[in-house]
Parts: C-alpha cells; sequence; structure tokens
C-alpha cells in the first residue's frame, strides 16, 4: 500500500467521523491510531511517537502560540477593537462581499498557527447582519487567508520552493501571481448569494485605530 494510499484512507475516515458530528480532537485521535495501523507501527514505535510528542519542543511551542493568539484576540474582543475595526472598515469599503473578505485577508498576511481560529471571530463579527450561514462564513474565513501563500515571501514555503528551484525569489512570486489573483476572484463565486445590510457609517479614527495592534503584529512578523 503506498503512502498516498495509506494517508487518503486515514483522511477519509477524519472526514467521515466530522460529517457525523465527532468533535474534532477526538476525530483527530482516531486518525492518528489509524496511522498506526496502516503502517503497521509496532507498541514499541507508538510509544516512542506519544513520548516524542509529549516531550518535544514543537508541541510546546504550538500550544504556547495557540494560547497567544486566543488570548489576543479574547483581548481585541473585550475592548471592542474587532467592532471597530469592522466599523472601520464598513464605513470605508460599503461593498458588502469586499467587508466580508478583508479580515481574513489581513490575518492571512500572518503565517502563523492558528490564523483560522484568530479570524473567525472578525468574520462572525463582519457577517452578523447578513444571511451567511455558518457553512458560507467558514468557507470564507479559510478561502480569504490562503492566497498569499502564493505570493508572500512571509511563507516559508515560498522561499523553499525558490531555493530548491534555482528560480528567482522575485520571478518566483511572479510566476504564482496568477494563482492567487485566480483563487482571490474565484471566492467570490461562493459568495454571490450574500444578502442583508448593514449601516454604514462614516470611519472614526477611533475606530481607525483599532487596527494599530494588527500593524503592530504584522510589523514585528516582518521585522
Amino acid at each position: 500500500m503506498t503512502d498516498l494510499l495509506r494517508i487518503a484512507l486515514v483522511f477519509g475516515l477524519i472526514v467521515f467521523l466530522l460529517r457525523k458530528k465527532v468533535p474534532v480532537g477526538y476525530a483527530l485521535m482516531v486518525g492518528a491510531g489509524g496511522l498506526a495501523v496502516v503502517y503497521m507501527m509496532s507498541p514499541k514505535r507508538v510509544f516512542l511517537a506519544l513520548e516524542n510528542t509529549f516531550t518535544g519542543s514543537i508541541t510546546y511551542e504550538l500550544l504556547i502560540a495557540l494560547t497567544c493568539i486566543r488570548g489576543f484576540e479574547m483581548v481585541l474582543r473585550q475592548e471592542r477593537a474587532l467592532e471597530g475595526m469592522m466599523n472601520a472598515v464598513k464605513g470605508l469599503l460599503k461593498n458588502k462581499k469586499a467587508v466580508v473578505v478583508t479580515m481574513p485577508l489581513l490575518i492571512g498576511m500572518l503565517p502563523s498557527v492558528g490564523g483560522a481560529y484568530f479570524s473567525a471571530p472578525m468574520v462572525d463579527e463582519a457577517t452578523k447582519d447578513l444571511s451567511l450561514n455558518p457553512e458560507e462564513k467558514a468557507f470564507a474565513n479559510y478561502w480569504y487567508r490562503h492566497p498569499w501563500e502564493f505570493i508572500l515571501p512571509l511563507y516559508p514555503g515560498i522561499v523553499l520552493g525558490s531555493a530548491l528551484t534555482g528560480i528567482k525569489l522575485r520571478d518566483f512570486i511572479g510566476a504564482n501571481l496568477p494563482y492567487a489573483i485566480v483563487m482571490f476572484l474565484a471566492g467570490f463565486v461562493f459568495l454571490s448569494k450574500i444578502k442583508g445590510s448593514f449601516e454604514t457609517k462614516g470611519s472614526r479614527l477611533r475606530d481607525i485605530w483599532a487596527f494599530v495592534p494588527i500593524v503592530v503584529l504584522l510589523f514585528a512578523v516582518v521585522v
């Protein structure tokens, strides 16, 4: 059995469990067990894998990163910064679709673990007056965070791809640009049925200042 087929089987199992409303954590645990089965791992290898998981630094780095992201989001929400950002976007852009995609695009510039976790409440805030179901909100949140992966050198994959192929980074990004544009535009096809309205008050200076924490975070990543 090829690696691709094994992974596809496990992935299919996870998707099946999720469609049956099994919590994500449990589905992933079953998927991990499925990998052990299809690769015929011995109990000793399974134990070593678990040991490496609990003792490896990457586990705690991910835990800290997700905790910090959650904390940052909670501070922004409690200080009503999310509401201020959305008021500013609504006042500046007016167009409903543009408002919906703005937050995922902004957060997508951060190649960080848990980006979806951070931008999800922003998308929810942006769409609370529009006729979008949870699946459509999840789509907007996911889809519009990822066009940057084709062209933004903050993503390690771009730099690595350029290095492995021997293509200059500028040319590599230029070659990927059409894919990013197509992905960006294609998303609007699935969001074409957006209905509803919201008040489009002019952006107040206070609302625009709500973007400062995000801008500072972006600057910190770039530097």
